[in-house]
């Protein structure tokens, strides 16, 4: 089984993590070199042996190449590939979070040379309109409403309010 993976750690810091993977699990280091690992179950299972290699690209990411040469390790290959496509997945959704921040990163270049250089007009202060103390004006008050003219046609006596009703007394009559 021969599979790659791409990560952004450097390849001496790979290769350690992977040799720190491997004795967890009670696989025996048999090689160890700066860009590369081998691995076995054990020093008498070298012909079943697997390797690690990685090496750094021109784009600044590690190649890693993981290659075993028997079933016995296989299972245990696996799962360190699995563990390291986890590794660079999380790694490269945190780098999308922090871009996708809402700010574009320039980097050595000010906003306002920016502005200057596309022919932009310096955005002016605005500042707020100085607030003087409101003079008092009297509150108004309403005009008293005029009395409604007397109609000749009604009576004064139906302007009068009628008696008050007489107190009734209840006892035995």
């Amino acid at each position: 089984m021969l599979q790659d993976v791409l990560s952004l750690k450097p390849p001496n810091e790979i290769i350690d993590e992977a040799a720190r993977f491997f004795t967890q699990r009670r696989i025996k280091v048999i090689a160890r070199s700066k860009n590369s690992l081998r691995f076995a179950l054990s020093a008498a299972h070298a012909a079943e042996a697997g390797q690690v290699k990685a090496v750094r690209d021109a784009t600044g990411q590690t190649l890693v190449s993981v290659e075993t040469g028997g079933l016995s390790v296989w299972h245990i290959a696996e799962s360190y590939l699995r563990d390291l496509r986890k590794q660079a997945r999380s790694g490269a959704r945190a780098r999308r979070r922090r871009r996708a921040a809402g700010t574009t990163r320039l980097t050595g270049v000010s906003l306002d040379s920016l502005g200057s250089a596309l022919g932009m007009e310096p955005p002016r202060p605005q500042r707020p309109p100085a607030q003087q103390p409101a003079a008092r004006r009297p509150t108004p008050t309403p005009a008293p409403a005029a009395p409604p003219e007397p109609d000749p046609a009604v009576a004064l006596d139906d302007l009068v309010a009628p008696p008050p009703l007489a107190a009734s007394d209840n006892s035995n009559e």
